[in-house]
C-alpha cells in the first residue's frame, strides 16, 4: 500500500477522533458486560466489584439481584442503596463507578490489510474510516468507493454502502458510527 492511498484516510482518523469531554463520561448508561466497582462505606463485606450481567444485573450479598443496565452510576447507586434501605441498612452511602467498560466487537473483511474482527470499548465512538484504519487501512486493490456495512436493525439485516474516498475528502469521516457486531466489507476494485 503506497502512502498516497492511506494519507487521506489517517488525516480523516486523526480529526474525527476528537477527546470526550468530562461531562460525557458523567452521561455514561451502565451496559451488560460492563464491570462495576460498588463501595458501601464502612461496609467491607458490600465493597467489591461485579461483571453486569446480560439481563442487566448484578448481583449482591444481601440484596440478590439490582438491575443497573441503561442508568447513570448515580442512578444506579441509588437503586442499590434503595434496595439496602429496605430492612438491610439504616444510611447506607453507595458508589458505584465503572471501571470496566464492556467491548463492542465488530469485523472488516476484504481489501484491508490485515481483514480481522476487531474490539474497542462500547463506550468509545468509532467512525468507519476509523475501523479500517484499524484493519490496516485499504490495500491498492481496494475500490473505497464501495464499501459496504451489513447490520441488524430491529431484528433484520441491512446492507448500507459508503463512498469512504470521497467521506475522508469532503471531511464527513465522523458522520458514520460503527455498531457492535458490524460487519464491513472492503470491495476490490474492478480495474
Amino acid at each position: 500500500m503506497t502512502r498516497s492511498h492511506i494519507a487521506p484516510l489517517l488525516a480523516a482518523v486523526a480529526l474525527a477522533a476528537p477527546a470526550p469531554p468530562a461531562a460525557a463520561a458523567d452521561n455514561y448508561r451502565v451496559s451488560p458486560g460492563d464491570i462495576v466497582q460498588v463501595s458501601v462505606f464502612q461496609e467491607k463485606d458490600l465493597t467489591s466489584s461485579y461483571r453486569v450481567m446480560a439481563d442487566g444485573t448484578i448481583s449482591m450479598p444481601l440484596i440478590g439481584s439490582v438491575r443497573v443496565a441503561g442508568m447513570p452510576s448515580s442512578a444506579a447507586s441509588a437503586a442499590i442503596r434503595a434496595r439496602l434501605l429496605d430492612g438491610y441498612l439504616v444510611d447506607p452511602q453507595v458508589t458505584l463507578r465503572v471501571i470496566g467498560y464492556a467491548k463492542m466487537r465488530f469485523t472488516v473483511l476484504g481489501q484491508v490489510a490485515t481483514p480481522k474482527s476487531l474490539s474497542v470499548p462500547a463506550n468509545e465512538k468509532l467512525t468507519l474510516l476509523q475501523a479500517i484504519a484499524m484493519a490496516g487501512g485499504p490495500t491498492r486493490l481496494a475500490n473505497q468507493r464501495k464499501v459496504t456495512v451489513k447490520r441488524e436493525v430491529d431484528g433484520e439485516l441491512r446492507v448500507l454502502e459508503f463512498d469512504t474516498k470521497k467521506m475522508a475528502r469532503d471531511g464527513t469521516s465522523g458522520s458514520f458510527l460503527v455498531r457492535d457486531r458490524d460487519i464491513i466489507t472492503v470491495s476490490e476494485s474492478i480495474f
